[in-house]
């Protein structure tokens, strides 16, 4: 899968150990994706795994940019990375991948289980879902 380039455009708190990063996809093309999907980050850091992948946490609108939450994790390269790093700062990623997609609920509704960051792709899937016009039942569990 070929890299993409993107800058990080917004930052922001949304708990003690967890912030939102907003990324502009740079290019022509609008970054498209499927609701539940990730990304890979290539970051600049010195570890075994340079690479980190995060969950999209916005639903598609057609633009460049998309949305992810990440919860810092003590001595974490990946994620310190992100929570230090400036407005502005250019990424390297491959993607979107994943099959952790959303389904058609139909008349059946759908139900989401999720703690902490955990909750990101239901962040991408249950807005998609209000954007397309439908209005299943839907029942979100999170702790």
């Amino acid at each position: 899968m070929p890299l993409k380039e993107a800058s990080l455009v917004k930052t922001w708190t949304v708990s003690p150990r967890v912030k939102a990063f907003r990324l502009k996809v740079l290019g022509e093309e609008p970054f498209t994706f499927v609701p539940g999907q990730w990304v890979n980050f290539h970051l600049p850091i010195k570890a075994d795994n340079p690479q980190r992948a995060y969950s999209i946490a916005s639903p598609p609108n057609g633009s460049h940019e998309f949305e992810t939450a990440i919860t810092r994790v003590e001595g974490g390269p990946g994620s310190s990375f992100f929570h230090d790093a400036p407005v502005g700062a250019s990424l390297k990623f491959e993607g979107p991948a994943g099959r952790f997609v959303l389904r058609d609920p139909g008349k059946s509704g759908a139900a989401f289980i999720a703690t902490g960051t955990g909750l990101t792709p239901f962040r991408s899937m249950i807005p998609h879902l209000l954007n397309q016009g439908c209005q299943p039942d839907v029942l979100l569990l999170f702790g």
